[in-house]
C-alpha cells in the first residue's frame, strides 16, 4: 500500500488550484485611450476610460503624455482634484468601485512633428501601492495638420449700376465666398456662399445710386482658415433707370463711370527692435547678476507702424507673452519696457520680439541673465529601477548589478548644472523644462560606494556636498559541496491575494529587485527540480546571494547562505536628534503629529501622502504636510480641498536642519515637537 504524504498533496493541489484558476488581484486596472491619432498641432480632448478590475475602490488616478509632443492643460475632471503639469496629471478625492469604469476627458495639443504610436501610462492606486493599467493606450501624431490660409488674387469689381456690384476673385484652394461691406470701413452688412470654390463671384444688390462703398473678402477653407482681403472700394452709377446699366471697369456710355477698386497695401518687411540693457550680452560668462528679475527696456521700429512688443522664456515650454508699448500701437517707432515674472534663482534666456500691423515679426533678440539669492543646494531624491522605487536602509540605497538606477530631485538656488561624482566615475543630470525636476541615471559594477554631489548656479557659486550610499549586490550563485553550479534554471514565484504563487519572471540569472509581498525561487539544475523558502518583504527589496543546494525529501532545497536579500527596517528609531526649533510651528505643539516632508511634484509623492494620512488616522495623530523646495502656490495646488496644515518650503530649511536625504520623509513628533521617530520613503 502506497502512503500519500498529506503535505504533498496539499502543495499539488495549491499549484493546481493557482493553474486553473482565474487571478484577480487586488489592486488591478485596464484603460483605453481615444483617439488613437490626431494631426500636428491640433487641440483634441482625450477620452480615457479606466475600469477597476482590482478589488478595493480606486482613489488615485495618474496619466502620463506618450511623449513631450504632447502638452496636456487642466480643464477639470468632475468629482476629482488635480495636480498637473503639461506631462502629467495626478486625480485624487474620488473613487471607481470595484468592476466599475471611470470616464473622463482631459485637454492635450499636439506638436508640430509627425510621431509614431506611443503608449500613454495610466497607473491608479487604492492605498495599498501604484498599479500601472495595461490596455489600449497609443496615440500617433500622424498627419500635418492644415494651418495655412487660402490665397485671394484677381480681385476684380464689375457689372457696376446704379444699385448692384459683381465681385470675383480667385483661390488658390477651394474656400467659400464671402463679402462684408458698407459705407465705412466698419461696413455692416454680409453676403456671399458657403460653397467651397476656387472662382469666387458675389453679387451686391439693393445699393443706393452714385454711393462710395468700403467691402472686405474673405475665404475660408475646409480646416477653417481664413484669409481676408480688407480695405477695398467701389462706387455705385449715377444713372437712374429702370432698365439696368452694365459698366465692366471704366465703360463710357451716356456718362462716364469709373470703378475704383483700391488694393490692401502689402508689407513683407519686419520690424526692427532694439535692446537698450547690458544684459543683453549673449556671451554666458558676462551675465548680469540680479537679486530678481530686471528690468528689460528697449525701442522697436517700422514704417508702417508697430503693433506689439511679445517675449517669451526658454527656460520653460511657454508661449509669447505681450510687453508694455510706451507710445501707442501703429506709431512709427515706439519704446518699451517689461519685467519677466521670475522669482527663482536660474540663469534665464528671455527672447523679445516686435510685430508690425500687418503681422510681420521681426527676428528675436536675446536677454539673458542671472537671478541669485541663495546657493545651489540640492534636495531629497527619489531612487527607483523601472517602476520599483527604492528604499533606503541605514542611509544607502541597495540595488542589484546590471540594474540602472534613476535618482529624481528637486534643487534650490538656480543650478546650471549638478553632477553626481563616485569613484572616478561622474554622472551628469539632467533638467526637464516642463516640471524644473532633475534627474540622474546611475549604473555602477559590484561593490559599495559613498557618493559627491556638486551643484553649479549661473552666478559661479559651487556647492559640494557627501551625498548617498550606493551598495550594488551581485547576482546570486548557486553551490553544492562548496562547487558552483553554473547552470541552472530559475523562476521568480509572488503571492497573491488568494493565497496562490503566480509566476512571476523566468531566466537564468538568479537575481530581482522586488515590490512589497512574498516570493520564493523554484527551477531545475542537473535535471533536478529545487525550491528555496518564502521571502516576505514589506518594502521593495533585491534577491540576490549565495545559495547552497540542499537535498529534501522530493526534491532539492535550495537554502540561503549569507545574504539573500536586501530590505530594511520600515521605522528607523532615532534617539536625540534635535532639529531646529523654529521648523515647527508653535501651533503644532501639545499633539503627537506626522509630519509628511516631500515636494509635489516627485513621483509617489501622493501615493505617499494617502499613506501618510491613512497612517494619522489609524494611530490617532495629526497630520502636517511639508513642500520641500516648494512654492505656496505649488503647494496650495496639491493640497487643495483637504484640512491638512501645510507649509511650502522653498528656501530649503527643512532640507538643511532637518537633515534629509530622501524622499518622501516622515519624522513623528511629540506633544513636544521632539523627533522620536523617522520612516523614509512612501511606506
Amino acid at each position: 500500500m502506497v502512503s500519500v504524504r498529506p503535505k504533498f498533496v496539499f502543495f499539488t493541489l495549491l499549484l493546481f488550484l493557482a493553474s486553473v484558476l482565474p487571478v484577480r488581484a487586488a489592486d488591478s486596472c485596464t484603460a483605453t485611450v481615444s483617439p488613437a491619432s490626431v494631426q500636428t498641432s491640433t487641440d483634441t480632448n482625450f477620452s480615457f476610460s479606466v475600469t477597476n478590475t482590482g478589488t478595493d475602490p480606486i482613489t488615485y488616478v495618474k496619466i502620463v503624455a506618450p511623449s513631450s509632443n504632447i502638452s496636456l492643460e487642466n480643464y477639470g475632471v468632475s468629482g476629482w482634484s488635480i495636480n498637473s503639469n503639461s506631462s502629467f496629471a495626478e486625480l485624487t478625492g474620488g473613487s471607481v468601485a470595484s468592476g466599475s469604469v471611470f470616464n473622463f476627458n482631459y485637454h492635450g495639443t499636439s506638436g508640430a512633428t509627425e510621431v509614431a504610436s506611443a503608449d500613454w501610462t495610466v497607473t491608479t492606486n487604492t492605498g495599498a501601492g501604484v498599479v500601472q493599467c495595461t490596455g489600449t493606450l497609443g496615440t500617433a501624431i500622424s498627419g500635418i495638420a492644415d494651418r495655412t490660409a487660402p490665397e485671394i488674387t484677381d480681385l476684380t469689381v464689375s457689372g457696376i449700376t446704379n444699385s448692384s456690384v459683381t465681385i470675383t476673385w480667385t483661390t488658390n484652394e477651394a474656400a467659400t465666398s464671402n463679402v462684408d461691406y458698407g459705407l465705412t470701413e466698419d461696413y455692416g452688412t454680409a453676403g456671399g456662399d458657403n460653397t467651397l470654390v476656387t472662382s469666387h463671384s458675389v453679387v451686391l444688390t439693393g445699393l443706393t445710386i452714385n454711393t462710395s462703398y468700403s467691402f472686405a473678402v474673405y475665404s475660408s477653407d475646409s480646416a477653417g482658415n481664413t484669409a481676408r482681403n480688407e480695405q477695398n472700394s467701389f462706387t455705385t452709377a449715377s444713372v437712374s433707370s429702370s432698365g439696368t446699366v452694365t459698366i465692366t471697369n471704366t465703360v463710357t456710355t451716356t456718362t462716364t463711370v469709373t470703378n475704383t477698386v483700391t488694393k490692401l497695401l502689402t508689407d513683407t518687411t519686419p520690424p526692427v527692435i532694439q535692446i537698450k540693457n547690458q544684459i543683453s550680452k549673449v556671451k554666458e560668462n558676462d551675465l548680469g547678476v540680479f537679486e530678481s528679475a530686471p528690468l528689460i527696456e528697449g525701442s522697436a521700429s517700422d514704417d508702417r507702424g508697430v503693433a506689439k512688443i511679445e517675449y517669451r522664456i526658454t527656460n520653460y515650454e511657454l508661449g509669447w507673452s505681450g510687453a508694455s508699448l510706451l507710445g501707442t500701437v501703429g506709431d512709427k517707432k515706439t519704446g518699451f519696457e517689461f519685467v519677466p515674472p521670475l522669482s527663482l534663482d536660474g540663469t534665464y534666456t528671455v527672447e523679445v520680439r516686435a510685430v508690425d500691423v500687418f503681422g510681420n515679426k521681426s527676428v528675436p533678440k536675446k536677454v539673458m541673465f542671472v537671478i541669485d539669492r541663495l546657493p545651489p543646494t540640492v534636495g531629497g531624491v527619489v531612487f527607483s529601477i523601472r517602476e520599483i522605487l527604492l528604499m533606503p536602509e541605514s542611509g544607502a540605497v541597495t540595488t542589484l548589478e546590471g540594474e540602472k538606477l534613476t535618482g529624481i530631485f528637486k534643487e534650490l538656488g538656480g543650478s546650471k548644472s549638478v553632477v553626481v561624482k563616485v569613484d572616478d566615475k561622474e554622472f551628469v543630470a539632467t533638467k526637464d523644462k516642463s516640471t524644473s525636476v532633475w534627474s540622474v541615471e546611475i549604473v555602477l559594477p559590484v561593490g559599495v560606494y559613498s557618493s559627491q554631489i556638486e551643484a553649479v548656479d549661473g552666478a559661479g557659486k559651487i556647492v559640494k556636498k557627501n551625498w548617498v550610499t550606493f551598495e550594488v549586490l551581485p547576482l546570486g550563485k548557486v553551490k553544492q559541496n562548496e562547487a558552483e553550479i553554473s547552470e541552472i534554471e530559475v523562476s521568480l514565484w509572488r503571492k497573491n491575494i488568494y493565497g496562490f504563487f503566480v509566476k512571476q519572471e523566468t531566466g537564468n540569472k538568479l537575481g530581482w529587485v522586488v515590490t512589497p509581498g512574498e516570493y520564493f525561487v523554484s527551477g531545475k539544475v542537473r535535471g533536478q527540480k529545487y525550491v528555496s523558502q518564502v521571502m516576505k518583504f514589506s518594502t521593495s527589496g533585491v534577491i540576490s546571494g549565495v545559495w547552497e543546494l540542499g537535498k529534501g525529501v522530493w526534491w532539492n532545497k535550495l537554502l540561503p547562505s549569507g545574504r539573500v536579500l536586501a530590505n530594511y527596517q520600515q521605522t528607523v528609531k532615532v534617539k536625540n536628534l534635535e532639529i531646529n526649533n523654529g521648523l515647527v510651528p508653535a501651533k503644532w505643539f501639545g499633539v503627537n503629529r506626522l509630519v509628511y516632508v516631500t515636494t509635489p511634484d516627485l513621483p509617489y509623492s501622493t501615493e505617499g501622502l494617502l499613506m501618510a494620512r491613512k497612517e494619522a488616522l489609524d494611530n490617532g495623530m495629526n497630520l502636517s504636510v511639508v513642500g520641500l523646495q516648494a512654492s505656496e502656490q505649488e503647494m496650495e495646488i496639491w493640497m487643495r480641498g483637504t484640512k491638512e496644515d501645510y507649509l511650502a518650503d522653498w528656501d530649503g530649511k527643512w532640507l538643511q536642519d532637518g537633515k534629509l536625504k530622501f524622499l518622501p520623509t516622515k519624522y513623528y513628533l511629540d506633544t513636544f515637537g521632539k523627533v522620536v521617530n523617522i520612516k523614509e520613503g512612501v511606506y
